[in-house]
């Protein structure tokens, strides 16, 4: 059975991108453990983001539990609903 990762909203490799370069260059100067603190976390997020584009093909029911209600109570014609 392959690894099969939850798509991720695109926010987190924006996020990733920018909260790592804000902690190299600007946090550097006034602390270097938060610095290194922050751009770990930054980066991880970075490559979860990269993990996460790695999957196949999402299913409905995967967009409906990410989406929450908003997303289930629209009724999305880009992607095929498929019945077992």
């Amino acid at each position: 059975m392959a690894f099969q990762a939850a798509p991720l909203p695109h926010e987190y490799m924006l996020v990733g991108i920018i909260g790592f370069f804000v902690s190299v260059f600007w946090l550097a100067g006034i602390s270097k453990t938060w610095s290194f603190a922050i751009g770990l976390f930054c980066l991880l997020l970075v490559i979860a983001s990269f993990l996460s584009m790695g999957t196949d093909a999402t299913d409905e029911a995967t967009l409906d539990i990410i989406g929450g209600p908003q997303y289930a109570a629209k009724k999305r014609k880009t992607i095929a609903h498929k019945r077992s």
